[in-house]
């Protein structure tokens, strides 16, 4: 579908009309970028236009984000101009972040089939911001996206620090583990009140923790706890050395970390009790996932996965290609299907646009989350599920993490 904004600059300029150009790029300066147009005929959905300036020197444009989906999109030239332009058909609820590249490396290639190593090298290459749209994420130490939010985005009203919530407490600590040979970060949260209480709490365990720290995790909890949605709670966020190897199901790790940092650091530390809530997104729910069906001792509490990478299976590596018939795809829901785990409550989201581009052989999110909450269910577990309108985004995420924790640690 065509933006009418540009289908009407492509028209003044064929028509020779002078100075359409920079009447063009004045508004959108104006009103800032993407576009947002109607979709006619459709109350539920926008058209989003992102815009790039160009100059003698562009060859292409790149864009990366929820809008485009497990893949690297591409925007295109208006002819006899500096516009650079992609239209995408968004669901009026989309929140999502994205950033822009001109000139990249593997122009005149598609995108979403090169190589592993060019897979490694893409996210080195200059990404920015969209210069044109003042709305941003932005964490120390991480890359700033560009953001959109329309108008029926979900509201994430836990996220913001607020003067009436007492404050919990993080706390940064760096130990060895004996096992993994090998020195490992871990932060906690205390709750509000810790301190003055004899009180014992239950345990969580978030995997990618720094990850967690960038989604406004302190807040969230200290919220949800003064307002009496979730129990108070001690929470550890574990951060991987080896991030693909460490959370892809990997036996010697997960029994390391149960034995090690929630069998004996954290109790000897702080005052828990009972089983551990275990959580985490991306590769971090796939690793969540697969604590609580190896260690059930241990994680018997639950599971919080955002965005689990259900895809993955022995041998997989990036990117995925799930035609290759080598791998065992879906590895740990055969897993789940053929065992006799406990049922216990489960979180589960996937952004609705975590989808391959078509023809592609790339994993679709979408499908492999719920064929592992339909496995679950059928096993007699009790799985939240949700599909937000949104990619594979730090900044849905963070909200959703407070509708997994009242899932969770209800009061």
């Amino acid at each position: 579908m065509d933006s009418a904004r540009i289908t009407e600059l492509g028209a003044a300029v064929e028509r020779g009309e002078p100075h359409c150009e920079s009447a063009f790029w004045r508004r959108v300066e104006r009103e800032g970028a993407p576009i947002v147009e109607p979709v006619p005929g459709d109350d539920e959905h926008r058209l989003l236009t992102f815009v790039w300036r160009g100059g003698a020197h562009t060859r292409g444009v790149a864009i990366v984000g929820g809008i485009v989906g497990n893949q690297y999109g591409e925007l295109t030239r208006l002819t006899g101009t500096d516009v650079w332009y992609g239209t995408y058909v968004a669901p009026v609820s989309l929140r999502t972040s994205y950033q822009l590249l001109e000139n990249p490396s593997w122009l005149g290639r598609d995108a979403n089939t090169l190589s592993a190593e060019d897979h490694v090298a893409i996210p080195a290459e200059p990404w920015c911001i969209d210069p044109l749209n003042p709305r941003r994420f932005e964490r120390p130490l991480m890359p700033v996206t560009s953001m959109v939010e329309l108008e029926a985005a979900p509201a994430q009203p836990w996220i913001v620090e607020r003067a009436e919530a007492p404050h919990g407490r993080m706390e940064p600590h760096r130990g060895s583990s004996e096992r993994l040979q090998s020195d490992r970060v871990v932060w906690t949260y205390l709750p509000p009140g810790y301190d003055e209480s004899a009180a014992h709490y239950p345990p969580v365990l978030l995997f990618d923790g720094y990850a967690y720290l960038q989604m406004d995790i302190q807040h969230t909890l200290d919220n949800l706890i003064h307002a009496g949605h979730i129990r108070p709670a001690v929470v550890a966020m574990l951060n991987p050395i080896d991030r693909m190897k460490e959370l892809a199901c990997d036996p010697a790790f997960t029994d390391a970390v149960a034995d090690e940092l929630l069998a004996r650091w954290l109790p000897g530390r702080y005052r828990v009790a009972g089983a551990a809530v275990v959580g985490g997104a991306s590769l971090g729910g796939l690793a969540a996932a697969f604590a609580a069906l190896r260690r059930p001792d241990v994680f018997g509490a639950g599971v919080i996965s955002q965005s689990g990478s259900y895809w993955w299976g022995p041998g997989a590596t990036l990117p995925a290609h799930t035609s290759d018939k080598s791998v065992h795809w879906q590895w740990l829901t055969d897993e789940y299907a053929k065992s006799a785990a406990p049922p216990r409550r489960w979180y589960m989201d996937v952004g609705a646009l975590e989808r391959p581009a078509e023809g592609t052989d790339g994993p679709d999110m979408v499908a492999v989350n719920r064929r592992v909450r339909d496995v679950l269910r059928a096993n007699g577990h009790d799985v939240a599920y949700s599909e937000f309108a949104g990619g594979h985004d730090y900044v849905c995420w963070r909200g959703t993490l407070a509708d997994a924790l009242q899932a969770l640690l209800p009061a």
